[in-house]
């Protein structure tokens, strides 16, 4: 539970005002003591709430490197660079963003749709 703490933290930091609204968790392999966790959060859905800011849904995974010397389990995924790792935790989170308001493009894309 302790590594899920992780993503708090990002939103907190990168996005001060934003609101942490709920979070979902699976917990798929234990993160050791002593073990280098990599957290990673992917922007899934951004609504707009009729000017009261942006509500933003976040896939968010914590994992562990795997080294090569250890035995691979169920759920070892290899990344981008071709290196192993072992998944821990796999959620969503759902963070709220008051001050921010939809940028022209989508503004301009929208009532090109009406």
């Amino acid at each position: 539970m302790l590594v899920s703490s992780v993503f708090s933290s990002v939103f907190g930091t990168l996005v001060p005002g934003c609101v942490y609204r709920s979070q979902t968790l699976t917990f798929r392999s234990p993160a050791r003591v002593g073990e280098a966790v990599t957290g990673r959060l992917e922007v899934i859905r951004a609504r707009a709430m009729r000017g009261k800011g942006i509500l933003v849904t976040c896939s968010t995974t914590i994992s562990v490197g795997m080294d090569e010397h250890r035995d691979r389990d169920a759920f070892g995924e290899g990344n981008c660079n071709g290196q192993f790792e072992r998944v821990c935790v796999l959620g969503e989170a759902d963070v709220w963003l008051p001050g921010a308001m939809r940028t022209t493009a989508s503004a301009g894309e929208e009532n090109a749709t009406q």
